[in-house]
């Protein structure tokens, strides 16, 4: 059984981090693709996507192969955190709270100069503070001229945090995790070439120039629909990969219009070329067993 779950709220996991990569993609000439994505799992677990595919409504799917069996997919937020270079005085000195230093500062000019060394306490807003043998002195940040290691060595990368938006899955056994769904950014053009030199024979040659702003495709199975389905939600996002919360995905669905012909965005409304798409994904979702994976009540 698979549960997709939506949460807004932030926290913090120990999931095993995974990635998703591209392996059949068929590619309209509207910037629309059906993506066939697969995520390897060695064994019983919960897993952490962060690059998720901007799907489109409604056509977002799992699935797995091998032993693998996918019991929860939830869409939720956890803090990562990134390390960058130090650009700047305020963010050397909070880098290096705790550490033994020697600030130069100035003396009352800008010629005479002094050194002070000790453990630096604080380093917030614009007064810094540094343990030196019995008493603790504040200094103000514009006369710090220099900062050094006393002992050790000063980092120079800091560490920021931010919430990072990703599936967390829950998967008993190994195998593969697959995904398919419809989404924007992958394109194609065609190009063709006339040869008339030979009097009797007419020679033909194509070519399909790929538009790629997913990421990288290497080895895969592409295949180039001539058409675009018609499709009305076709450029609204899925919730499960995009909308932060309730309120974020029903505004978007308003603005982008009205429910879809009489069953509403859930269903009905696709006209006479909704078949092409289903075509185009039938290769794709032949591998993937979705009845399988359905609920069986």
């Amino acid at each position: 059984m698979i549960l997709a779950l939506l949460s807004a709220g932030l926290i913090v996991v120990q999931e095993q981090p995974v990635s998703a990569s591209i392996e059949e993609a068929s590619l309209f000439k509207n910037g629309l693709a059906v993506v066939f994505r697969s995520i390897e799992v060695p064994g019983s677990g919960e897993y952490w996507l962060e690059k998720i595919p901007d799907a489109s409504l409604g056509t977002l799917w799992f699935a797995t192969d091998g032993g693998a069996k996918l019991r929860e997919v939830v869409a939720t937020t956890h803090e990562r955190t990134t390390k960058s270079a130090i650009v700047s005085l305020d963010q050397l000195l909070a880098a290096n709270v705790g550490k033994q230093v020697r600030l130069g500062i100035l003396n009352g000019d800008e010629v005479t100069r002094k050194q002070i060394t000790g453990k630096l306490v604080s380093a917030a807003g614009q007064v810094v503070l540094i343990e030196t043998g019995n008493e603790t002195v504040a200094i103000q940040k514009p006369m710090i001229t220099s900062v050094a290691a006393s002992t050790g060595t000063l980092s120079t990368t800091a560490a920021t945090t931010s919430p990072a938006r990703g599936l967390r899955f829950r998967v008993e056994g190994a195998g593969r995790i697959l995904m398919v769904s419809l989404e924007k950014g992958l394109t194609w053009t065609p190009n063709y070439a006339v040869d008339i030199t030979d009097p009797k024979t007419l020679k033909l040659t194509a070519k399909s120039t790929i538009l790629n702003d997913l990421e990288e495709l290497k080895d895969i199975e592409a295949r180039f629909v001539t058409g675009f389905p018609n499709l009305p939600y076709a450029f609204a996002p899925d919730p499960l990969t995009s909308a932060p919360n309730v309120a974020a995905f029903v505004n978007t669905l308003g603005q982008i219009g009205g429910p879809a012909g009489p069953g509403g965005f859930g269903g009905g409304g696709m006209g006479g070329q909704g078949i092409m798409t289903q075509n185009a994904a039938g290769r794709i979702t032949e591998r993937m067993d979705l009845g399988a994976s359905m609920p069986s009540t």
